[in-house]
């Protein structure tokens, strides 16, 4: 059995020969999708960490929680008010369904990148975690982080296959919407941002490039440095 979004690229040859299931989209309600995330992130462990070692203690119950997962649970209570039937998610995707996108808009590939985009800044924190032992994020600092990072997520997911200039009023929609605390108003759209992790605050990209004067007979470029592998595997190829 094959799951499809549509038969947009199936030959005659293959619909008269194949039978089929169809499910309308109304199936799965918005908030069903939602529920089924949030049930995910808080139930499941993530990747690398899903056979971390854990050892309850004498007087714990049964139902005790890894540290993983209470991580992950914390993760998803930040999050929940903000999947809500009129929260900010429902809100920008029903926003960024009417704006020009470079590949066809469905609801299901958005959720998708947003989600894969949150679970990422989950297994940041747990990262984090890991790193600092002795010092793991505090729960006011997960706060401060995770509606930042869902921001951030929604502006590359919803609009990430749209024009500049879409990214950027998806931006401003945000921030006539959201009640999560975004990036000064100075002339950068939010997209030129990113969030720290150390911190959890707002960090322009530029500040991430650094400032290096070149000879002006020597200029390094992005695609200089990728093609050099090549071109010496060819020329190594030839002699």
């Amino acid at each position: 059995m094959f799951e499809v979004q549509d038969l947009k690229f199936a030959t005659l040859a293959t619909v008269s020969r194949c039978g089929m299931i169809w499910f309308s989209e109304d199936v799965l309600s918005t908030e069903m999708i939602f529920e089924h995330f949030l049930l995910k992130l808080r139930n499941i462990p993530l990747g690398e960490f899903e056979e971390e070692p854990f050892q309850r203690k004498k007087d714990s119950k049964e139902d005790a929680l890894s540290p993983t997962l209470q991580v992950q649970r914390d993760v998803a209570a930040a999050l929940q008010p903000f999947f809500a039937s009129d929260g900010l998610v429902v809100r920008a995707l029903e926003w960024a369904s009417r704006q020009e996108h470079v590949m066809d808009f469905t609801r299901f590939r958005a959720l998708g990148s947003l989600f894969s985009m949150l679970n990422q800044s989950a297994h940041n924190v747990l990262q984090y975690n890991h790193s600092h032992v002795d010092f793991p994020m505090q729960q006011d600092h997960l706060e401060k982080y995770i509606p930042k990072c869902l921001v951030y997520a929604l502006l590359w997911s919803f609009a990430g296959d749209g024009r500049l200039k879409v990214r950027s009023e998806l931006g401003d929609f945000i921030r006539s919407v959201a009640t999560v605390p975004l990036p000064p108003n100075t002339g950068l759209p939010i997209i030129d941002y990113e969030v720290s992790l150390a911190n959890g605050e707002w960090v322009p990209w530029q500040s991430k490039v650094p400032i290096v004067e070149v000879e002006t007979h020597k200029v390094a470029t992005f695609q200089n440095a990728w093609s050099m592998p090549c071109s010496g595997h060819s020329l190594g190829t030839v002699a």
